[in-house]
């Protein structure tokens, strides 16, 4: 969230041309809400697949008058008009992930309980909706003009390669990007490793992104339950780190990397297949700015 903040407020003092923040995987809206709140004269664009994370999301919004500033969609994020619609039960916001899992799973990998339900047939047809595909790179490539995208945040429980395939219209047009990444859950997304790693080093050499590890604050190497993580998203005062990445230093737990620091693509690479390597539970999450630091 400090990241996310942090980009919206730069891009704001530096009066650049982005006027566009994207929230996919918005679940109950709150990232949405805020940029709307945060930036008025931008457009808020969420997504999410399922339709009773949507309803709770343009509730919030209407309820705080954002939701004339804001684009909502309930749609899966795809680069292909054609594909099928999927069917998401109707009156939960928990229980789906992604339209190539069959639903939601934790970080160790274990289905959620709605899942289960899913898969044992516990819901019947007319509790479930179908939700139909949305190219969102082409889509806002055609509604954007000039402008740009001060921040993407991508939260969609290890179906994030395929959403950064079907965002690339839009690499060049991202200031900052924002994504979890769960690289134990994208086999359970039928998502190729090497495929996923591939798109990741080429997002971030293309565009010359600097990549910031986001400590969880409950874990980080000021110690247990400390604050001080939220204040370490500026990555011209952060440690950087090249490949390979040492266990010690940035080990994971169940919440989350440790340390903050300034990655290259190699890293990334080399952290990820560390990650790999480690029992399933954590997700990482990164910010990929495009910032650049005095001096440069």
């Amino acid at each position: 969230m400090a990241a996310f903040i942090g980009a919206i407020s730069e891009s704001q003092a530096a009066s650049s041309t982005a006027n566009w923040i994207v929230d996919i995987g918005a679940n109950m809206g709150m990232y949405s809400l805020i940029a709307a709140a945060l930036a008025p004269t931008y457009v808020t664009v969420a997504v999410d697949m399922q339709p009773r994370c949507v309803q709770v999301t343009r509730c919030h919004l209407a309820l705080n008058q954002l939701l004339g500033r804001t684009m909502v969609f309930n749609n899966y994020v795809s680069s292909n008009a054609s594909a099928l619609p999927i069917h998401v039960p109707s009156r939960i916001c928990d229980s789906m992930a992604s339209p190539t899992a069959v639903g939601g799973r934790r970080p160790s990998g274990a289905l959620r309980a709605n899942t289960n339900a899913i898969l044992q047939g516990r819901f019947n047809r007319s509790q479930m909706q179908p939700v139909q595909p949305l190219v969102l790179g082409s889509l806002l490539s055609g509604r954007m003009n000039s402008g740009r995208i001060a921040v993407a945040k991508i939260d969609t429980e290890g179906y994030e390669p395929l959403i950064l395939e079907a965002m690339r219209p839009l690499w060049p047009r991202i200031d900052n990007l924002i994504v979890e990444l769960q690289p134990h859950a994208w086999k359970h997304h039928n998502i190729d490793v090497e495929g996923a790693i591939a798109t990741l080093q080429e997002l971030v050499v293309a565009n010359k992104l600097r990549i910031v590890t986001l400590p969880h604050p409950k874990w980080n190497e000021h110690g247990r339950n400390s604050r001080a993580s939220y204040d370490l998203v500026d990555c011209c005062q952060l440690p950087k780190r090249a490949a390979p990445i040492p266990r010690l230093g940035w080990l994971p737990h169940d919440t989350g990397m440790r340390k903050a620091e300034v990655y290259d693509s190699t890293a990334l690479v080399s952290m990820l297949r560390g990650a790999l390597a480690q029992p399933p539970g954590a997700f990482y999450e990164v910010l990929l700015t495009r910032r650049r630091c005095p001096g440069e």
